[in-house]
């Protein structure tokens, strides 16, 4: 039987993408420059068309600043024109071949084009006396400001020629005669936009017949940045060299690299690129390269701690998700899969979930208990027993992405943190809100009591950072089919515990516990069966989709195993805990105790006895036996609900400076309506943002040892257009202090009411000795 589901993780297709999104992503940019994320040294530009490494943009600054005078030359080496690093300018003497008339050199010019180098012109006489008069340029000969043309043969014909031109036109004025050139072929009259420029007296005549050689000035370069220089080089395939033969090295390494070969170095070598056309685009290739996918397996949806390499290809180790792909792939990438079946553990697993916080604990095998965090931002940082009290908290960032991914992958679904995130983080979002309704309006919390919500009850609302707003359908009872794979489809309904199951459900399953099979729940002691059926449906559901797709491909029988079960209701739970640990011993007759747990949602009472196992009980492997003889409760006695009743009840003292501001709160759910209170009590986020930040400043009053409270507090408030008003509420501590009393003391009579209807199974029990009793 194999699973109709299949592996989302191919790795030969999954590799085969990633290549084809980095080409994607590479070829939007000809010219990108090369950085090492660990110390951000700049490495050079890569050219994606050439394959070429042209040298840092730093070292390439040097050697701008470090030569006033740099030869460009084209791919041929061909030298199309001289760069004057200070200003910027490029000068050519091509056209020096000969002597033109001020009118003719302008149309001259205008056609001159140099390897594609276009626009020159004349130079104004400022540029042309700076330029001219450099010691350091190569064109200069001997003291006097000449500048060296063309070869003299070239010269001397083509000024016969022009002298007998202008003789017969009548032009006797302003003709440079071969009298004008000294024996190296070098001159000091050139023609400028002004006129004819003589750079050994720093004279212009500015005459329509004035007539001379022409140094050709292009101002290409001069407004660009040192960034637009370079690659304009790259682009262009040239290369600037200095008078002495100094020249920047390219580096061709990666020149006859395929892409996928390409992109493997600069992973290796830490690099990510930033495009110079565009510097806000960032590509860095690890991003798209599978061992980095790998390594983040876990990570990436849930915070677990990233994989080492060693995971990857250790022999004895390996990936579950890798088991049964091609053999061929993963010795070309060199990566070990690992079979998802050796790791399948016989322990089974306790949840209590929690309306505040839930709680995880498995066996070891080393023989011991282990509890486990979920959602902590830093799985290295030091314990602490909090830790361990996972909030039972969602967030939503981007529902419309996770969405998409969750209704497609049924196993190990590839999710995102910063789409949806749970427990520790999502909590602290939550409890230090300072009045960001967005930020309320992404939190789904107490996901038990969300479970208890009757048809009658509005439908939640939660809407993501995107702005997608969600309406979450009352909680239905979906249990997968024993023994068949899930499967999910784009109907299928958001159910915000399955998918916090399924976050458990990662932690369990991580590769340092194994994978497990097997899941114990317990539950408050009056909470309706039909709501343990929907929750233990919901954790069906989430936990199973934890396992890897390749143990549900591959060995589908194991579905037959798997089991979340409904062992013991949690005061139950705990008094086997207690008792042990206390060193409470059984006896004969049988120990009594009775257990108050006051938690965050709920009070539950259980009571029963201790005793040793019967003769027939020891033959059926059983040592002690905790014999269960009643239980009860209250659904809304827990310090979560106590904290929104005193929430409640102080803003309901404070209507008439609510009123002002058409301020709105929540009720809880087990609270009496008031008169007016239409008015005041609202399922909007705004309501809810007001909720909590008041019961922020509440909570130290009911939790602390010592509580203190003031009779003001100044509390920013969302008003019901979402505009934050400052509320200034009258605080009576008697008046909450009595809530709390009262509420409290109903919850004791409860338990001792319960208690004294028990006493008629004790004394039929002949249970003898004092009443153990656990809080």
């Amino acid at each position: 039987m194999q699973a109709s589901t299949p592996q989302f993780f191919d790795l030969e297709n999954q590799h085969k993408n990633n290549v084809e999104l980095f080409k994607k992503a590479l070829t939007t940019s000809r010219f990108w420059q090369l950085t090492e994320k660990s110390n951000a040294k700049n490495l050079g530009f890569y050219d994606t068309e050439t394959g070429l490494i042209n040298s840092s943009l730093e070292e390439f600054e040097i050697f701008l600043n470090q030569y006033p005078f740099l030869y460009l030359k084209d791919q041929s080496n061909k030298k199309i024109a001289t760069l004057e690093t200070a200003s910027q300018l490029l000068w050519s003497n091509a056209l020096s071949d000969q002597y033109y008339y001020l009118s003719n050199a302008k149309i001259k010019i205008k056609e001159f084009n140099q390897s594609g180098l276009k626009d020159w012109k004349l130079p104004f006489k400022k540029q042309f006396k700076s330029f001219a008069t450099s010691n350091n340029n190569p064109y200069r000969v001997g003291e006097e400001y000449k500048l060296q043309s063309l070869d003299k043969k070239d010269i001397n014909t083509s000024i016969v020629g022009l002298i007998v031109s202008g003789l017969q036109r009548g032009y006797v004025e302003n003709i440079i005669t071969t009298d004008d050139l000294n024996a190296k072929g070098t001159t000091s009259l050139w023609l400028i936009s002004e006129g004819l420029y003589n750079t050994n007296e720093d004279s212009c005549e500015v005459k329509s017949n004035s007539t001379g050689y022409i140094f050709a000035c292009n101002e290409h370069w001069k407004n660009k940045h040192t960034e637009g220089i370079f690659s304009d080089l790259a682009a262009n395939q040239w290369q600037l060299i200095s008078p002495d033969g100094d020249f920047l090295q390219t580096d061709d390494s990666f020149k006859s690299d395929s892409l996928e070969q390409l992109q493997a170095k600069f992973v290796l070598k830490n690099i990510v690129l930033t495009s110079i056309k565009d510097p806000s685009k960032k590509l860095d290739p690890s991003e798209f390269w599978i061992d980095e996918q790998l390594i983040d397996l876990d990570y990436t949806p849930c915070r677990l701690p990233k994989l080492d390499t060693s995971q990857l290809t250790d022999p004895a180790k390996g990936l579950w998700e890798l088991w049964g792909q091609d053999t061929a792939t993963l010795q070309r990438l060199g990566y070990v899969p690992r079979d998802p079946f050796k790791d399948v553990q016989r322990y089974a697993i306790a949840i209590d979930f929690g309306t505040s916080s839930t709680v995880v604990a498995m066996d070891t095998s080393s023989g011991g208990q282990e509890l486990l965090r979920i959602g902590v931002r830093d799985f290295y940082q030091a314990i602490e027993a909090k830790h361990f009290e996972n909030p039972t908290v969602l967030e939503c960032l981007d529902f419309s992405a996770f969405k998409k991914v969750w209704q497609t992958q049924a196993y190990r679904p590839q999710l995102n943190w910063d789409w949806m995130r749970a427990s520790h983080e999502a909590q602290t979002s939550f409890r230090d809100n300072t009045g960001d309704t967005a930020a309320m309006a992404c939190i789904i919390p107490r996901l038990k009591q969300w479970a208890l919500r009757s048809a009658e009850d509005n439908l939640l609302h939660i809407t993501g950072k995107q702005g997608v707003e969600v309406v979450i359908p009352h909680h239905l009872e979906r249990n997968p089919v024993r023994g068949q794979p899930i499967e999910v489809s784009d109907g299928d309904i958001f159910d915000p515990i399955e998918l916090y199951a399924w976050y458990l459900g990662m932690a369990i399953n991580w590769r340092g516990h194994g994978l497990f099979l097997k899941y114990n729940l317990s539950f408050p002691v009056k909470y309706p069966l039909e709501v343990k059926n929907r929750i233990l449906a919901s954790f069906r559901r989430g936990l199973q989709r934890s396992l890897p797709a390749s143990l549900i491909e591959h060995y589908p029988q194991v579905l037959n195993s798997f089991a979340v079960t409904d062992l013991a209701s949690e005061p139950a739970a705990y008094a086997a805990s207690a008792l042990q640990h206390l060193k409470v011993e059984p006896t004969d007759e049988g120990i009594i105790y009775a257990v108050f747990d006051f938690g965050g949602g709920t009070s539950d009472f259980d009571f029963g006895i201790l005793r040793w196992a019967t003769e027939d009980e020891e033959n059926q492997g059983y040592e002690r036996v905790f014999e269960h003889l009643a239980s009860s409760g209250d659904n809304f006695l827990g310090g979560e609900n106590l904290l929104e009743h005193l929430v409640y009840e102080s803003f309901k003292s404070n209507l008439d400076e609510l009123r002002k501001d058409r301020i709105q709160f929540t009720k809880p759910l087990d609270a009496d309506k008031f008169p007016g209170s239409e008015a005041f009590v609202a399922a909007t986020q705004a309501a809810l943002t007001n909720t909590i930040m008041l019961a922020a400043k509440l909570r130290s009053f009911m939790e602390d040892e010592a509580p203190q409270l003031d009779s003001q507090l100044k509390l920013d408030l969302i008003d019901a257009n979402g505009n934050k008003k400052l509320i200034v509420l009258n605080l009576d501590e008697d008046v909450l202090d009595n809530l709390l009393a009262k509420r409290i003391k109903r919850g004791v009579q409860a338990f001792l009411a319960e208690l004294a209807r028990v006493r008629s199974k004790l004394t039929k029990k002949q249970a003898t000795g004092p009443i153990h009793f656990l809080l």
